[in-house]
């Protein structure tokens, strides 16, 4: 560090010949301090295990050493301008898959020449250029052109967070259409979903795959799937379990409970309250069935309850099983599309986005999948409140409320044949 030379080669020497340096270190420190070596520079065979120091040294003697198969630590040397662009895009983008830098570092590196070659890391520093000129000219023309060959490599490449941070708002800015238009849309949302829990670098990230084992089913396949499956247990559930049960729960109330002076607001209160005990029995039967499920945990099956009270409460308030199989089909399919498991199972490879793990369970369910996140709970909370709120009386404009009025006076006059 004082500039000494000689001194620095007068110490070397000194302990190399009391064997007070390893050979390796003693080659390698040779080449640096002796100047004979600069003429004659002798190809050094890289150690199995590398120091800083060793690294360093390599850089200064001409011989750098790639960063790629080292730990994530030593990425950050290649950022210099010591080791070539390639060497630099390579580690710039390792270290954004980690979220060590920020994307911007990335797209700034992206920026600074023109690709040399093609394959690989070139194809998407050609793809991010294309891209980034488009979106400087504000040319939605050209952007829907660029974005989906830079979409598809950078996920394929395992950056899509990042083209995510680089691009997101802009491209969420801009009316794009077709298959640009949903990517953009992707791309919007990311940065919000991939700033935490869905990060590489979340704490407890795992991998909802990590052996290889899902497949990459065409989206009919999984649409056909999740309309049966949902349709069956919206059915089973609410088309037929609710429906026989809180019609007898309702008759029951009405012939051992009514008050000699009840009206009408007292049996619709009544038809509300029969439906919120059954849906609660039948939303427990619900998570109970689900309990068995993979990588299950306590939050999840109360995450699955809620969300039976929130399809029960929605056939309540429709008198129909369409609405509550529509959403449940939707809820689930959107998780298999988005590569996230369900209900603990992953069905298959993402064919939007690419998550392929989560870390923070708390935050993004873990391998369990969103149902089992404390943000599901809350969601789920809210709109069971409002879908329970919408069925009281008074709650809703007067054509819905007739249509209440009509069910719970054909459930009355059932209960009084009954009678």
């Amino acid at each position: 560090h004082g500039g000494d030379w000689p001194a620095a080669a007068l110490v070397f020497h000194g302990a190399e010949s009391m064997d007070q340096i390893e050979p390796r270190m003693a080659a390698l420190l040779a080449q640096y301090l002796d100047d004979g070596y600069s003429d004659r520079p002798e190809e050094l065979s890289p150690p199995q295990i590398i120091t800083p120091l060793e690294l360093r040294l390599h850089e200064a003697i001409g011989q750098p050493l790639p960063s790629t198969n080292l730990p994530l630590a030593f990425a950050m040397a290649d950022l210099n301008h010591q080791g070539g662009w390639k060497a630099r895009l390579e580690a710039a983008e390792r270290l954004a898959r980690a979220g060590a830098i920020p994307a911007s570092h990335l797209r700034a590196i992206y920026l600074e020449q023109r690709p040399a070659a093609s394959g690989g890391v070139w194809d998407r520093t050609a793809a991010v250029q294309a891209l980034d000129a488009a979106l400087t000219a504000r040319d939605v023309a050209a952007v829907e052109s660029a974005l989906p060959t830079a979409f598809d490599a950078m996920l394929a490449g395992g950056l899509g967070s990042a083209l995510a941070e680089m691009t997101g708002a802009e491209l969420g800015a801009m009316n794009l259409t077709g298959r640009p238009g949903q990517m953009a849309l992707w791309l919007a949302l990311q940065p919000a979903l991939w700033s935490g829990a869905f990060r590489p670098d979340a704490s407890g990230f795992v991998l909802f795959d990590p052996h290889g084992k899902a497949d990459n089913v065409p989206f009919l396949n999984l649409l056909r799937f999740f309309l049966f499956q949902g349709l069956a247990e919206e059915l089973v559930y609410r088309g037929f379990a609710m429906s026989m049960l809180v019609t007898g729960v309702f008759a029951a109330a009405m012939r051992y409970m009514r008050p000699a002076d009840a009206g009408e607001l007292w049996a619709r209160t009544c038809w509300i309250g029969s439906g919120l005990v059954v849906n609660l029995l039948v939303s427990a039967t619900f998570a109970i069935w689900h309990s068995g499920n993979p990588e299950v945990d306590t939050l999840a099956i109360v995450n699955i309850g809620l969300a039976g009270m929130v399809l029960g409460q929605l056939f309540l308030n429709q008198a129909s099983v369409g609405g509550a199989a529509a959403l449940h089909i939707v809820w689930n399919l959107g998780q298999a599309v988005m590569g996230l498991p369900v209900s603990g199972i992953l069905v298959c490879q993402p064919l939007l986005g690419g998550i392929n793990g989560a870390g923070l369970k708390l935050i993004s369910g873990g391998p369990f999948g969103p149902e089992g996140s404390l943000g599901t709970s809350a969601a789920l909370l809210m709109v069971f409140a409002y879908l329970l709120w919408t069925a009281m009386p008074g709650s809703r404009d007067a054509g819905m409320q007739d249509e209440d009025a009509e069910q719970v006076n054909l459930a009355t006059t059932g209960a009084s044949d009954a009678d």
